[in-house]
């Protein structure tokens, strides 16, 4: 009781999530969600719709649904769910981009592989969603670091985005 670990006597797994595992990509962009979500919430306060939203994430990524797509899907959606996400219309987002997002808030997370964006949308949402991160974290994450240095992101010199 005195320690700040937690004794854990029992546990069965559920989803070994085996097709994240086996794929290094799928595995570097679940790390970041997770990064993103212990980061983003304080130890110890249980915020069941983070939770639901991470696991979301993994069973998406574990589906097959792209990497990028379920990252920048978790990335609005936690954003939103902490009640930082600035208004829409004070970012600055192309029209296509502003509505994509849109769409992405509206979305269910079973329904996020219906979601599709050309490239050049779907890397303004990211470095957008990746300026703000930055702005609220004021640090870079391990992960998302590692995503650039093995070529799977390349928004480095991202501003950061104040929040509301």
């Amino acid at each position: 009781r005195r320690s700040s670990l937690s004794l854990v006597s029992q546990c069965d797994l559920l989803d070994p999530f085996d097709a994240i595992r086996r794929d290094l990509t799928r595995t570097a962009y679940a790390c970041l969600a997770l990064d993103l979500g212990e980061a983003m919430t304080e130890r110890w306060d249980p915020h069941p719709e983070i939770f639901k939203l991470l696991l979301d994430t993994l069973r998406a990524l574990g589906a097959g649904v792209d990497p990028r797509l379920s990252l920048t899907f978790m990335e609005a959606h936690l954003l939103r769910l902490s009640g930082i996400f600035p208004p829409l219309d004070s970012l600055p987002l192309s029209a296509g981009a502003r509505l994509s997002l849109q769409q992405i808030l509206k979305t269910p997370p079973d329904r996020m592989e219906r979601l599709g964006f050309n490239r050049s949308v779907e890397e303004e949402l990211r470095r957008t969603l990746q300026g703000i991160y930055r702005g609220v974290l004021d640090r870079e994450l391990r992960s998302r670091n590692f995503l650039n240095a093995i070529g799977l992101e390349n928004l480095n010199g991202v501003p950061a985005i104040e929040a509301a």
